[in-house]
């Protein structure tokens, strides 16, 4: 039954999106250069992190215990999502360096990431203050160095007598922390590629340097992120090579990417691990390439769940604790909690479109505009990625 409810939890939002798209309510989707069928896997991943979230719900529920669960796919749901995020991350800033040459404009880059991500961040931060609140909890001065650690996203220390914890927001905000790592990296990357010119070579280092982070457990921050950042900009260096970029459009490819895929997701105990990463990496050459996996990354309405999906990444902890803790769902039997799953993702598909609407492509637009004054160019350069 729950492979059933999962499937329906990833396939309801589709027909969410495809309708919101006919009644003409769904945002319009970005122009422009895009990088591969990048667009359309992001929603995916973000479902996935739902679904894996709900399952943690359930451990805790009833164990008491925050904490993955044993099933491989319901566990792996998450962390492979985030593996491929980071990738994602990696190969849209690695793509865009690329193309500046070495005339990279560093403060309209970084307003346009500070504008992108932490507005939602910070009304995701102030829903959960209302929520505290609700649940009897109050703020108080012991709560300013804790709340800015929020807003900060230096931490997710209980706030309001506890009322607030860090599972509210299902512990996303580690990885924010972390992209924001990768952006303070970019200066570097850049100097990179502005040393290294053969692509060959770009290659080699690249691989040599992933294979060092395996080994070096110092730069272990969470599952090695770094190595998932560059694995990403390695996707780009060799998809430059057109036999390469031919062979993993074709048919053959997708198979191979749906195989790794499932063996990632399905057999492998820890997918933080080189061969759970590496699974991942060939899945994620295919979609960088283009390849839209039998049309399916192409549609407009998966395209429609990719441009939403910071929200729906960001929201969800928030709709779950809500859902469990506060409109007392954890007291149902488990059969039928998990029967609420496909309602959560329709429910997060609307949210997260709401908030793109009105908070999100407001504030990044606000973001872009004042980039431009700091910009020598008289108008964004076309080849921005926005992720």
């Amino acid at each position: 039954m729950i492979v059933t409810l999962v499937a329906t939890a990833l396939l309801f939002p589709l027909v969410t999106c495809w309708l919101m798209i006919k009644v003409g309510f769904a945002p319009a989707l970005p122009n422009g250069h895009r990088v591969g069928a990048i667009d359309g896997l992001r929603g995916y991943l973000s479902l996935l992190v739902v679904v894996h979230h709900f399952a943690v719900w359930q451990v805790f529920i009833d164990t008491g215990i925050w904490s993955a669960p044993e099933d491989n796919f319901l566990s792996n749901a998450g962390s492979g999502g985030v593996v491929l995020f980071f990738m994602v991350s990696g190969a849209l800033f690695y793509s865009i360096l690329d193309r500046q040459h070495g005339t990279v404009e560093w403060a309209p880059l970084y307003l346009s990431r500070l504008f992108r991500i932490l507005p939602l961040m910070w009304a995701a931060v102030m829903a959960l203050v209302i929520i505290g609140v609700m649940r009897g909890g109050s703020l108080t001065s012991g709560d300013i160095m804790p709340l800015a650690r929020w807003l900060s996203l230096l931490g997710t220390p209980a706030i309001m007598d506890g009322t607030i914890m860090r599972n509210d927001i299902a512990g996303v905000l580690w990885t924010l922390r972390v992209e924001w790592l990768f952006y303070v990296s970019l200066p570097a990357v850049a100097t990179f590629q502005k040393m290294v010119k053969g692509p060959h070579t770009r290659v080699f280092l690249l691989v040599i340097f992933c294979l060092a982070l395996m080994t070096v457990r110092g730069l272990n921050i969470g599952p090695r992120p770094p190595m998932f950042f560059a694995l990403g900009g390695l996707a780009i260096e060799i998809i430059k090579n057109s036999a390469w970029s031919t062979a993993l459009l074709s048919t053959p490819a997708t198979w191979v990417s749906l195989t790794c895929m499932a063996i990632a997701f399905l057999m492998v105990p820890y997918i933080y691990s080189p061969v759970g990463g590496g699974l991942l990496f060939i899945v994620f050459l295919t979609v960088v390439a283009g390849n839209d996996h039998f049309g399916v990354l192409s549609t407009k309405f998966s395209r429609m769940l990719g441009e939403v999906s910071y929200g729906i990444y960001l929201l969800h902890g928030i709709v779950l604790t809500v859902l469990f803790q506060d409109l007392g769902a954890a007291s149902l039997p488990p059969s039928e909690r998990w029967l609420l799953l496909p309602c959560v993702s329709i429910a997060l598909v609307l949210i997260a479109t709401l908030s793109f609407v009105t908070i999100e492509r407001p504030w990044n637009r606000r973001g872009k505009n004042i980039g431009r004054r700091f910009s020598r160019k008289s108008s964004e350069p076309k080849h921005f990625v926005s992720s």
